[in-house]
């Protein structure tokens, strides 16, 4: 099933004002922030565009930019969300929640690619086309759904989803 637990969520989304977006954007990147992780420009460079303002979801701390028509090809939303730190966590560290990220996924027999050089670790999910990113103090998700439904992200996609991992990690918190 290609839509995960990450999109269920989005349905439940609570939507803010594109002015309050533009301003978190611009604040000093910090915890519970995951629409100041990656821009609009970024997204519409790697999937193409336009891109909507982000919509951020206070409750679940994941942010969606729209990308052009999101029910039509080549449209979609990308998802990014912060799984650490996060209430319903339950490890201490970004290193355990990562561990236990990924063991969630293993047992869901997910198709699981390690990406290197992205964060401290990082993996891509090929099933639900999510990356997982492990940064010093965060954990990080980046799905992309399409506005059709391919049984596995080309590998396009999947070059987009690491060049926005690596953004993400870049401007992730250290402190």
């Amino acid at each position: 099933m290609r839509r995960s637990l990450l999109l269920v969520t989005v349905v439940l989304a609570v939507t803010t004002s594109a002015s309050a977006i533009s301003a978190a954007a611009a604040a000093k990147r910090e915890i519970d922030q995951p629409c100041t992780l990656v821009s609009v420009a970024q997204v519409e460079k790697a999937f193409g565009g336009p891109v909507a303002e982000p919509v951020f979801d206070e409750t679940f701390s994941l942010c969606d930019f729209h990308v052009g028509n999101v029910l039509e090809p080549p449209g979609g939303i990308v998802t990014v969300a912060q799984l650490f730190p996060l209430f319903s966590q339950t490890q201490d560290t970004p290193k355990g929640a990562f561990s236990d990220q990924r063991a969630v996924d293993q047992l869901s027999e997910y198709e699981l690619v390690d990406v290197n050089g992205v964060g401290k670790d990082a993996y891509l999910n090929l099933t639900t086309g999510t990356i997982v990113i492990q940064t010093k103090k965060m954990l990080i998700a980046i799905q992309w759904q399409p506005g059709s439904t391919p049984t596995e992200p080309p590998k396009a996609d999947q070059k987009a989803l690491t060049k926005l991992a690596k953004q993400a990690a870049k401007n992730a918190p250290t402190k």
